[in-house]
């Protein structure tokens, strides 16, 4: 199976883009479309007769435009990743910048940049390449960005702290959400609205790890090819997604990431259980009262441990089935003390 899985995926992902998600990322002068639950990468187009590195990917939902931007350069490209036609948009206009950096926001379709040589936030005109300073994030380094809709926030990495941060768009500042744990050079962002999802690159490891956005906490999800990986994307599609129901009564947290289309495969994580951890799946939600808690499912299945891979058979009938997915800590403090346990919040999946 090993030896075919590329080739699964890339007919799921790049033959049929519009019904499947996909992280999109560079490396040297190649464009690969990568798996978010095993890393595996499928090269999408090569761009040979671009000068410098990749250093920056950002992709407009509204749209539908993927812009890139180079170390050597320093300018913007905007590039059609079906015919690999790309297209010089300008340069940034800022001497000795490093615009590493790079995202675009979703709601407002307006570009960012941060650039290692000053610290500084960028605003990046998408029509001529400008670049106008807005101020510093205070936490330097190489820094990386990524725009969750959901929440309205723009979220950064930074290699010189291993650490989540969301950024002032009005200021530059950056506060500090929580440390990466699983990551000492986090250098490509992207956020996963279809998951509630961010998804980061750790250039010394080579590792993908899916980032959870309340506590930074990144888990590892797998193993790139040895290489610069300095930019990543996330384009949507199809309908699948995962929804938390926020009814949690501890200290413990689930977190999934994944293709939650059919064929994929979604992996749970329980985080903060300090007794038994069991992760539960369900086809039935039901939002019942328990000891101080919420039972979110009916809990058909039981699995011991803090994490499950959930297969999505390739049956296209299961389009639009509910999957419910809950945590328990047994014996676990800060829940139910009659038996001792904490019920976490239940993710709801939807299979697109």
């Amino acid at each position: 199976m090993r030896s075919i899985a590329p080739v699964l995926f890339a007919a799921a992902c790049l033959g049929s883009p519009a019904v499947c998600q996909r992280l999109v990322a560079s490396e040297g002068n190649t464009f690969y479309a990568i798996d978010p639950v095993t890393a595996q990468r499928v090269p999408i187009v090569s761009l040979p007769g671009i000068v410098g590195t990749r250093s920056g990917l950002a992709y407009d939902a509204a749209t539908a435009e993927l812009f890139f931007v180079t170390s050597a350069s320093a300018s913007l490209y905007r590039l059609d990743l079906a015919t690999g036609a790309h297209t010089l948009i300008g340069p940034f206009g800022v001497p000795g910048s490093n615009m590493q950096g790079f995202e675009v926001h979703s709601g407002t379709g307006q570009l960012y940049g941060h650039s290692q040589h000053d610290d500084g936030l960028y605003a990046i005109n998408r029509t001529t390449g400008a670049a106008t300073w807005i101020g510093s994030t205070g936490i330097g380094g190489f820094v990386n960005l990524a725009h969750d809709p959901v929440r309205n926030v723009m979220f950064a990495v930074s290699s010189n702290t291993d650490s989540l941060y969301t950024v002032n768009l009005t200021t530059g500042l950056a506060s500090l959400v929580g440390p990466l744990v699983n990551s000492t050079s986090p250098q490509a962002l992207a956020y996963s609205p279809a998951t509630d999802v961010l998804y980061l690159i750790d250039n010394n490891t080579d590792r993908l790890l899916a980032v959870d956005p309340s506590t930074g906490h990144a888990w590892p999800a797998g193993n790139l090819a040895s290489g610069s990986w300095l930019s990543l994307a996330f384009l949507p599609g199809g309908s699948g997604s995962i929804l938390r129901q926020a009814h949690g009564c501890g200290s413990a947290r689930v977190f999934a990431h994944g293709a939650t289309r059919v064929g994929g495969a979604v992996n749970v994580h329980l985080d903060g259980s300090s007794g038994i951890p069991v992760i539960g799946f369900g086809l039935q939600l039901v939002g019942l009262p328990f000891c101080g808690c919420t039972v979110g499912h009916d809990w058909a299945v039981a699995v011991v441990g803090d994490l499950v891979t959930l297969q999505i058979p390739a049956d296209a009938a299961l389009q639009g089935m509910v999957v419910g997915m809950q945590g328990v800590d047994l014996f676990g403090a800060g829940g139910c003390a009659d038996p001792a346990l904490v019920l976490t919040d239940t993710l709801v999946l939807t299979i697109g």
